[in-house]
């Protein structure tokens, strides 16, 4: 929804991004979104539908309005939440949708008791979008199967996991310190938790962490956590690169980009059981995911920086480069290639 190439961060964001790099390298894009004024730019159209993001059902209604009185021709429609589908049911044009999170999960944390209400409503709005989709594709398997546990009918074409920027190398001598994480700082992510508890248990490493928001004032005044405010997705690297291990302890994550940024660096993980942490554990060296965030969290996070190996750097970056955004585009193209080909 939002411009694409206006400078924003977070998860969602980059994913839309990375993907629009390369489909504007074969395709020409009409984006419709939110931003300061309508523009073109090579091969992308940008349509400024809203000036902000939050309102979804004032967005969709304007979509809806664009997509009756527009005259512009487009092949085929890819959206990245399933109801932005809804203002094209009418449109006879095959529509793709990647589902980027359980979806109820934002409802229930910012609703609470009304979401008992508002969540059977969307429910059946999400059902009535699945079932019109002409291709789903859940960026992991947990969102995978969060949508099945709702919809028996839920089908899906390919797993699109988070996708990553190749970096160049990795040095495995490198000297290496302190333990970093890397996100929005709000209530989801639980790095207040993670901040009261590190500044209690931890005895040997410190906790570096980047990035900006609500939940910073309640990680002031600890000497054993050092806030590096927000940094450019370069610079965010760099500090990857430069420490010993990663951590993430969010409630709730699709595919989160931070661990494949980690690893194709060269840096190993530690995580709460969310999105594909597990996935990627089983597969890459010196990782670890960990059923809970409380002191043997800490516990796990030092013993496994106290004990970061060398060699596990040139591995881990060698596989993760499945992950690149060239890599999980040509999924993604396969599937436009196909309808353009009906």
């Amino acid at each position: 929804m939002m411009d694409p190439l206006r400078d924003e961060s977070g998860g969602g964001v980059m994913y839309v991004k990375n993907l629009l790099k390369h489909q504007v390298s074969d395709y020409d894009v009409i984006f419709l979104g939110a931003g300061n004024k309508s523009y073109i730019d090579k091969n992308i159209t940008f349509i400024r539908i809203t000036k902000r993001s939050k309102n979804y059902v004032l967005f969709n209604v304007k979509v809806f309005l664009w997509n009756l009185f527009t005259k512009k021709h487009y092949d085929f429609i890819h959206v990245h939440r399933s109801y932005f589908i809804l203002p094209f049911l009418f449109s006879g044009k095959p529509m793709l949708v990647t589902l980027h999170g359980r979806t109820f999960d934002v409802v229930r944390e910012n609703a609470g008791h009304l979401s008992r209400f508002l969540i059977p409503i969307f429910k059946y709005i999400e059902r009535l979008s699945l079932r019109k989709a002409t291709a789903l594709f859940p960026v992991s398997e947990v969102v995978a199967e969060s949508f099945l546990e709702k919809h028996p009918f839920f089908k899906y074409k390919a797993l699109t996991p988070s996708m990553i920027n190749n970096w160049p190398y990795v040095n495995s001598n490198e000297e290496r310190d302190g333990v970093l994480f890397v996100g929005r700082l709000e209530k989801i992510k639980r790095i207040a938790e993670l901040g009261n508890l590190w500044e209690k248990y931890a005895d040997r490493e410190t906790l570096k962490i980047v990035g900006d928001g609500p939940e910073k004032r309640l990680l002031k005044g600890y000497s054993k956590v050092q806030l590096l405010g927000r940094l450019s997705n370069l610079e965010t690297l760099e500090e990857m690169r430069k420490s010993k291990l990663v951590v993430l302890c969010s409630y709730s994550e699709a595919s989160p980009t931070v661990l494949k940024e980690a690893l194709i660096t060269g840096t190993s993980f530690l995580s709460t059981d969310v999105g594909d942490a597990k996935m990627l554990s089983e597969v890459f060296k010196g990782c670890l995911v960990v059923p809970e965030l409380d002191e043997n969290f800490v516990s796990a996070a030092e013993n496994l920086a106290q004990t970061h190996n060398p060699n596990f750097a040139k591995t881990n970056h060698e596989l993760a480069k499945q992950f690149t955004s060239k890599e999980i585009y040509n999924r993604y193209r396969k599937h436009y290639e196909d309808i353009l080909c009906d």
